[in-house]
């Protein structure tokens, strides 16, 4: 029977005429803007990743080479360096805590909160206090987004990126263990070598990382926000020569 459900709008709509995105259920109208909002999620991105790519195309002289090759041994060694920081797959050591944080010293002091003015006399470090410490990290986050680079980049490259915005869904996960998180990593590098000998697969790679991520637990602000600084730092390495 098509029962009567109630839109998050308060629109009275037939079950059967109701639309999912993720777990939740919406009318057209909501549906269609709810996909719009989703879409400008990962489209930025995308179009942040295309100007980089097309900046170092350009001033590295690579116009008339296809790239895809380097890209996707690039992206492998991102990944592997990914799963390093989150050591559950070493199951030789003891230590298989994910690298989640990380303080970086002060590079004016050099860590030491101080200077050194006279041979018995020290001034407190200003750029951090006195405490040595300039801020802190996230390695496995910063390795992740390292991939994700090389993800968007594929896709562009691919022509399937917009598979992928017209699509985009990311959801929080509950916790899971290190078996099933070791098996998504192995699905990602998968995946990552099928898309290079045949790149209609380039979808379901970005599906499997997008799913890396939420099983690693990282909200999507924190991929986005994590990304556009690193992306800045990419910019600045260009400038000065990287």
């Amino acid at each position: 029977m098509n029962m009567p459900t109630v839109c998050s709008c308060g629109e009275l709509v037939e079950f059967d005429d109701m639309k999912p995105i993720g777990n939740q259920l919406y009318c057209e109208d909501c549906y269609q803007e709810q996909s719009s909002e989703e879409q400008e999620d990962i489209q930025p991105l995308y179009e942040m990743q295309d100007i980089l790519d097309k900046r170092i195309i350009k001033e590295k002289g690579l116009e008339s080479y296809d790239l895809l090759e380097e890209k996707i041994l690039a992206l492998q060694v991102e990944l592997a360096e990914c799963a390093n920081e989150w050591r559950g797959f070493k199951y030789w050591s003891e230590d298989q805590e994910p690298r989640t944080r990380h303080e970086r010293k002060c590079n004016a002091c050099k860590g030491k909160g101080k200077f050194v003015v006279e041979v018995t006399n020290f001034q407190t470090c200003g750029y951090c206090d006195g405490t040595g410490i300039e801020g802190q990290s996230n390695p496995l986050l910063e390795e992740y987004v390292d991939v994700l680079h090389f993800i968007l980049s594929i896709g562009n490259m691919s022509k399937l990126n917009q598979i992928i915005i017209d699509n985009f869904e990311y959801e929080e996960l509950p916790d899971e263990g290190k078996r099933q998180i070791t098996m998504k990593y192995n699905s990602v590098f998968y995946y990552v070598t099928k898309t290079l000998f045949e790149q209609d697969y380039y979808p379901r790679l970005a599906i499997e990382f997008f799913q890396l991520g939420e099983m690693l637990g990282f909200t999507w602000e924190e991929i986005k926000q994590a990304y556009y600084d690193k992306n800045k730092v990419n910019h600045e390495r260009q400038n000065n020569g990287y």
